[in-house]
């Protein structure tokens, strides 16, 4: 009986050990890379404060750490029918599908103004935009503020309001748009700004009204992409113990209606207000650690001074407030039309004193 001369069963070709250890070497590095960068960072509309370039770039590492290590069995039919398995071949297919995922990364910032902007609440009134300086506030059921057209109601009278004054943005400590050393500002950190300022009237009148005792907030947003200006996007908030007359005082004031120091300042930066509302605030501007918090909308905190005090001045309050720099900690906004996260990010965030008149 002749012996049957037996041979070992056919094996599928698998991608050589080089081109794998590339590919997840890559992905290995892409990895700890996107967790470095991004820990802690929370959530943010559009490009998530990153600016357009950086939100792709961090983007297209997040695609590199989950998808390279799938396109193995990809890579390995491309060089089999090639014939050829040079690191150069293994290169152009990975670079020419990280470009295709980059490609859907650039949608997202086009996206953004349609999709993030637009968004309210189910039910929740319309909002007019660049609306006429002779609008008056008036109170929706629900306790929001909105805009009515036809009965003119202005601060016409002389108003004054002073106190403490404390910000909190998604930009770099120090932030770059203020002056430090009497050098000018420029452009926030990462193109996209968005932040919450509060200002706690201590001193104050419009008129007749007393404005004292009252806490005013708000929410904004803009891009440094939108020209010849930058607009701010804002929703306003007065604490809910102000009365009717009080409200509408302080809206017209804060929002540069009523021109004064307000017109001179950051008024004429705002360029759509997409809702004014009472709410309960309360505010820390006093203690080491700042905070503002406004009941189901916004949560800030701030501690630890990143700058000498009086050495950093800001357009808001005005360059004649000289105040301190603070890292700061939370940055929260859950308002539907303005909502991001920046947790633990030692953000820019400052404090000082305010003071704005009719006059």
């Amino acid at each position: 009986m002749t012996a049957r001369e037996t041979r070992p069963a056919p094996r599928l070709q698998s991608l050589g050990t080089r081109e794998g250890s590339i590919l997840l070497g890559a992905a290995a590095v892409a990895w700890f890379v996107t967790v470095a960068v991004a820990s802690g960072m929370g959530a943010a509309p559009g490009t998530m404060g990153f600016g357009v370039v950086g939100f792709v770039g961090l983007w297209t590492l997040m695609m590199a750490a989950m998808m390279l290590p799938s396109i193995a069995p990809l890579t390995d039919i491309y060089l089999r029918t090639l014939g050829d398995r040079s690191l150069r071949r293994v290169a152009s297919l990975t670079l020419g599908y990280l470009t295709l995922w980059a490609g859907f990364g650039l949608m997202v910032p086009g996206g953004r103004g349609r999709a993030g902007t637009r968004h309210r609440r189910r039910g929740a009134p319309r909002t007019r935009t660049r609306a006429p300086r002779d609008d008056h506030w008036d109170t929706d059921e629900d306790g929001t503020v909105v805009m009515a057209n036809g009965i003119e109601r202005k601060t016409d009278a002389d108003w004054l309001v002073r106190g403490s004054y404390f910000e909190s943005c998604n930009c770099e400590a120090i932030c770059p748009c203020r002056s430090v050393g009497g050098r000018d500002g420029g452009p926030s950190s990462w193109g996209d700004c968005f932040g919450t300022l509060s200002w706690r009237v201590e001193a104050g009148h419009a008129g007749t009204v007393d404005l004292a005792g009252r806490t005013v907030v708000m929410s904004m947003r803009y891009s440094d992409r939108e020209r010849p200006s930058t607009p701010w996007q804002v929703v306003l908030y007065v604490d809910d113990d102000a009365d009717g007359d009080q409200v509408a005082a302080l809206a017209e004031i804060f929002l540069g209606r009523a021109g004064g120091s307000v017109a001179g300042l950051y008024g004429p930066a705002i360029g759509e207000v997409l809702a004014v509302r009472r709410a309960r605030i309360t505010v820390e501007h006093v203690a080491a650690r700042k905070r503002i918090d406004v009941v189901g909308y916004l949560t800030v905190e701030a501690e630890g001074a990143a700058s000498e005090a009086g050495d950093v001045r800001c357009g808001i309050p005005g360059f004649d407030h000289p105040g301190t720099e603070l890292f700061g900690e939370v940055l929260v906004s859950e308002e539907p039309a303005l909502r991001w996260s920046i947790i633990g990010k030692r953000n820019a965030s400052f404090a000082t004193d305010f003071e704005y008149i009719s006059g």
